[in-house]
């Protein structure tokens, strides 16, 4: 793992931001990944509201591709969705908002009725970042040029 990391912090973190601007897609998603791993080699994915956003959101996308929203659910830190709820709801982002705000339950305090309910609605959430892949994927871009500054004096 050291060799990765060194090479994450040797990285030309400024490529990546470029990245963001190509109109090719899976190049915007190399760059959101690249400086995902740029902040978790600087250990730096809870410095702000807005990298704490950016990291859930993306794990959020990215556990719903790979195993369903509920995993996402289940083990995030209510104190840093809670955070990332605000954050969206202040900056009125309101289709993203609601639909992740619907997700959040006290997963650790619940009965077993209680979490089968919620599993099945999680196929909601599923379905609707299915659909809205880009419009998600935008969102992460955008907010990493509200952080690029913040980001690049790491």
């Amino acid at each position: 793992m050291k060799s990765n990391t060194k090479l994450i912090t040797d990285h030309n973190i400024k490529t990546s931001f470029n990245k963001l601007n190509s109109n090719d897609n899976d190049l915007i998603y190399d760059g959101i990944f690249e400086i995902s791993l740029y902040l978790y080699a600087n250990n730096k994915l809870n410095m702000s509201v807005g990298t704490i956003t950016f990291n859930e959101l993306l794990n959020w996308q990215s556990s719903s591709a790979r195993s369903g929203v509920w995993t996402y659910y289940e083990v995030a830190k209510m104190e840093n969705m809670i955070i990332t709820k605000n954050y969206l709801k202040d900056n009125k982002n309101v289709d993203i908002y609601d639909i992740y705000s619907y997700g959040i339950h006290d997963y650790n305090n619940a009965s077993d009725n209680d979490i089968n309910k919620w599993v099945d609605e999680s196929d909601i959430i599923d379905d609707w970042l299915n659909r809205n892949e880009i419009l998600v994927m935008n969102y992460l871009k955008n907010l990493l040029f509200i952080l690029e500054k913040e980001i690049l004096n790491i």
